[in-house]
């Protein structure tokens, strides 16, 4: 069973070192598959593992072989959750190279494009589901491991809004209204924390998600839109969402005492996304240039998705008119 303190993260210099004194070593590179249609370039030898595969398929391999995983999303968030996957499995030595493949490449190292024929020499299996204390949370286990709170860190945030939630509680018996509550939070729960996230808090008619970056954040958003259509096709009461999406420096800490706490997130993204929700139309994604642009490298395809509203709009507590794109 994998647990926090089993993950190992290295340096670019560390991995390239563990690489060189061995040759049996896997490099697994985490990411989209148009993200490696948009550019392949990699670790010399290593081999992809598709995070939009439905099911995600992990290495089935001898789990004495020493693995390190990378990904090229902010926190590492993706090679953590397929190392969480790998300890689960029964792999004894699996590294995270911290700071993903940008840091490789600002390190100077070599790069080689990562070939799909690559996966040919290995047998595959579908990624179990995390155990629960893994679930809870991925997003904690990379980009807060081990760092002292409060603390800024770039994040990304994620707002859920019910559509006409006051209507569906007027109209409907209350326990039917909770039912219909609880189908919509369940599917933001499950592919929040399947995207390396957690949830802040559930917000009156809505939630709040943090993310270590954009690359995660973007498909959380997309899976959660997508799920929660085609449930509404197989019951139209259940309730439409507004989602929206910002990023950006945040400052991280919990609040509260021994009793209860929570953790507190302080910054622009969490106030732009808040206002971005309300531009949405119901079904509708809402963000800005900037969280695209943030989440262009690891999920193009999703990008592609957003177009641009005719007119900038006015934010509340923001003094220029912002360019709002939705999808």
């Amino acid at each position: 069973m994998s647990t926090s303190s089993e993950i190992v993260k290295k340096g670019p210099a560390a991995v390239a070192d563990k690489v060189s004194r061995g040759s049996n070593v896997l490099l697994l590179d985490a990411r989209r598959q148009s993200a490696f249609q948009r550019d392949a370039a990699g670790l010399v030898g290593a081999v992809p593992v598709y995070l939009d595969d439905e099911p995600i398929q992990i290495p089935d391999c001898d789990r004495s072989r020493p693995v390190v995983v990378y990904c090229v999303c902010d926190g590492q968030a993706s090679s953590v959750r397929l190392a969480l996957w790998l300890r689960q499995v029964g792999f004894q030595d699996v590294t995270v190279m911290e700071g993903g493949l940008p840091a490789w490449r600002m390190a100077g190292l070599p790069l080689a494009p990562v070939s799909r024929g690559a996966r040919d020499d290995l047998a595959w299996q579908s990624a179990p589901r995390l155990a629960a204390q893994a679930e809870r949370p991925i997003a904690e286990q990379s980009w807060l491991a081990g760092v002292r709170l409060p603390a800024r860190r770039n994040l990304a945030v994620l707002f859920v809004d019910i559509v006409d939630s006051t209507d569906l509680i007027q109209n409907h018996d209350p326990i039917v209204a909770f039912e219909l509550l609880q189908r919509v939070m369940t599917i933001v729960v499950e592919e929040g924390v399947a995207h390396c996230g957690d949830v802040r808090d559930f917000e009156g008619d809505g939630a709040l998600l943090y993310f270590a970056g954009a690359g995660e954040a973007l498909p959380a958003a997309c899976a959660i839109r997508d799920r929660l259509i085609r449930a509404r096709e197989r019951d139209p009461n259940v309730p439409q969402v507004r989602v929206s999406l910002a990023a950006g420096e945040l400052l991280a800490g919990y609040v509260g005492n021994q009793v209860r706490r929570s953790l507190l997130l302080v910054g622009a993204a969490v106030n732009a996304a808040a206002r971005l929700q309300k531009v949405a139309e119901p079904g509708q994604i809402a963000t800005t240039r900037d969280f695209l642009d943030r989440a262009e490298c690891s999920d193009p395809d999703l990008v592609s998705r957003f177009s641009m509203l005719d007119q900038a709009v006015s934010l509340k507590g923001f003094g220029e008119p912002v360019e709002v794109w939705v999808a």
